[in-house]
């Protein structure tokens, strides 16, 4: 009998498991990889790669390497969905410049998912597109992780200074973390878009 044991990471595996264990850690697909078995065996992405090549970029940087995820995707009601949600983070990433009044930015955040797994799962996708933003403003050569183009992760990075980027990743970083200790959903959200403002 072989028993597999599949973690996203080995910290969510107990020790005494883990020290009984053959370890084999699993890396995943870069994008240009993660395309072509996409378009080599699946119709539906072979189409999508044709017919709207955004939208199939937007997929695969959103799957994150993970085959399963982008076939998942690849489903017009799953992949809707995610386009929506790529879209509130947009739409909060630009309400971060300093010109934009405070309610544009609570009604951003506030608009987040109040399910506590959908808010953290909407905070890890805000923090993936601050990772590029904050990359963008060191340099041009590197794989962004939440937008489809340094380009734009740059343009939308210009008016907001390095200092104040990493002070809001660390922010939505330390929300994140108090939302797995049962904190209540409408009271991070607020304090998160006060704590952004006093930025």
């Amino acid at each position: 009998v072989i028993i597999m044991l599949l973690a996203s990471g080995s910290d969510s595996i107990l020790t005494t498991i883990k020290s009984r264990t053959q370890y084999i850690a699993m890396s995943r697909f870069d994008t240009a990889l993660l395309s072509r078995y996409l378009v080599d065996n699946d119709a539906e992405a072979r189409r999508l790669s044709m017919a709207d090549p955004e939208t199939f970029n937007a997929l695969l940087v959103s799957a994150d390497g993970r085959i399963g995820k982008a076939k998942e995707l690849l489903n017009p009601k799953t992949r809707t969905e995610n386009e929506e949600k790529r879209a509130e983070i947009t739409a909060l990433i630009e309400a971060l410049g300093a010109h934009v009044p405070y309610t544009v930015l609570y009604e951003a955040i506030a608009g987040l998912p109040q399910k506590r797994p959908e808010f953290q799962e909407s905070l890890e996708v805000f923090i993936s597109a601050l990772a590029d933003l904050i990359l963008s403003k060191k340099t041009t050569a590197f794989t962004p992780v939440f937008f489809t183009d340094t380009a734009v992760a740059a343009r939308l990075a210009e008016e907001i200074p390095l200092q104040r980027l990493v002070k809001i990743y660390d922010l939505v970083a330390k929300t994140h973390s108090e939302c797995t200790k049962n904190v209540n959903v409408t009271l991070a959200a607020a304090n998160l878009a006060a704590g952004i403002k006093l930025t």
